[in-house]
């Protein structure tokens, strides 16, 4: 549970974050930094587990984490990777357990027909977000690609 503690001073609100403790990151399988572009990162579902979240489907899922080099709106997309079912996006504020700031778990066909599912957020310099990949509603191959490709968004979304 997070727990803050809202002081206020003559000089406005202080933030008191001794009972914040370490982000849970024991579910991230890849930090992608602060990467921006195509193709941020990509690999397979092998080796990957269902861990149940409020997003998705009953297939394998990745976990990635990744900071907001500054102030904006990001699109986070899973791309069709060669497999007939791109991964849904979900994004978590700060760590594993964190609440979700989007989902995208209908997806959409861009203008070439590839199915991309897209979340976009909204982040200050510094932000972290775990963006979980989730391969969807039927159980992939170990093989089955995924691509996340991350980017700023001028119009958000």
């Amino acid at each position: 549970m997070l727990m803050l503690t809202l002081l206020v001073t003559a000089c406005g609100p202080t933030w008191d974050t001794a009972d914040l403790g370490p982000p849970d990151v024991s579910c991230v399988d890849v930090d992608a930094g602060s990467a921006l572009g195509d193709a941020v990162v990509a690999g397979t579902f092998a080796g990957q587990t269902d861990r149940s979240h409020e997003c998705g489907g009953k297939a394998q899922e990745v976990y990635v984490r990744w900071q907001a080099p500054e102030r904006g709106t990001y699109a986070f997309d899973g791309r069709d990777a060669g497999n007939s079912d791109a991964p849904r996006v979900m994004v978590l504020d700060g760590d594993c357990s964190g609440a979700a700031l989007d989902c995208d778990d209908d997806g959409a066909r861009d203008p070439d027909g590839t199915l991309v599912y897209r979340a976009f957020v909204t982040l200050s310099r510094g932000d972290t977000v775990v963006v979980v990949l989730d391969g969807g509603d039927a159980d992939l191959p170990d093989a089955a690609p995924w691509v996340l490709n991350v980017a700023e968004s001028p119009s958000g979304g």
